[in-house]
């Protein structure tokens, strides 16, 4: 059976495995692109720019913002790399898990601090459409009774952005917030979300925008001892952004 001490290192290796290799993943070729790339193909606009992750923040600039969604409050800090590329960082607390419907139960812990990194990339860019993607790697420390539970997190989601007029976006996509759980007992449970999303976003000025996305859909759990389990699961995001 597996000790304490094995678990956590187990847990550590695979986290900072995966947080390098996500951040390889989007930082090279954000950088390939930027090189080829003129401004005009890119279209970089200082104004022109989203906070769910269908558009890029232009570089230099800094983005702070707030989310309240199911069941926590989560604020963070997005800085624009390149014009294709974002990166930065959240911190939140939750309280009984990350989105709501019986596949939730893979996180039991009343309450947890969430700890992500934020990575975007914007992958088109037109004057309507526009698709970009999003990678939220990070941790979550729960606390059920006296235990300490720790959950790996492995967000992605992909948004196409629609924008109807100067101040209003229409998004849809596919959210894959993937978490991979560590119980105090041995073993680890993996819960793996498939939500498809619509949201909207209302930007007024060059500097602040408020949002609601709202997201569905199966919820597949893993725990390697028992066949694999589906239920339904949902959540929703209103949110803030500030730049400067």
């Amino acid at each position: 059976m597996a000790t304490g001490s094995t678990r956590v290192k187990v847990f550590e290796t695979t986290a900072r495995r995966a947080v390098v290799l996500l951040v390889l993943a989007l930082a090279v070729p954000a950088r390939a692109q930027d090189a080829v790339e003129s401004p005009i193909a890119r279209g970089a606009d200082s104004q022109d720019w989203s906070g769910l992750a269908s558009k890029n923040l232009p570089p230099s600039r800094i983005g702070i913002y707030g989310n309240l969604n199911w069941a926590g409050l989560f604020g963070g800090v997005l800085y624009g790399v390149t014009n294709r590329f974002s990166v930065g960082g959240s911190l939140g607390i939750d309280w009984g898990g990350l989105y709501f419907g019986s596949g939730s139960n893979g996180i039991s812990s009343t309450i947890g601090i969430n700890l992500q990194a934020d990575l975007r990339y914007q992958l088109y860019r037109g004057s309507f459409v526009s698709v970009g993607m999003a990678l939220s790697p990070g941790v979550r420390i729960g606390w059920r009774n006296q235990d300490t539970e720790p959950t790996l997190l492995l967000p992605l989601s992909m948004r196409v952005g629609f924008a109807v007029s100067n101040s209003v976006t229409i998004v849809t996509g596919i959210d894959l917030p993937v978490q991979v759980y560590f119980p105090t007992d041995e073993g680890q449970i993996v819960t793996i979300p498939v939500f498809g999303t619509v949201g909207v976003e209302y930007r007024r000025g060059g500097n602040f925008a408020m949002s609601l996305v709202v997201g569905l859909g199966p919820v597949f759990t893993f725990d390697g001892v028992n066949p694999a389990e589906a239920s339904f699961g949902w959540t929703i995001w209103p949110g803030v952004l500030f730049t400067f």
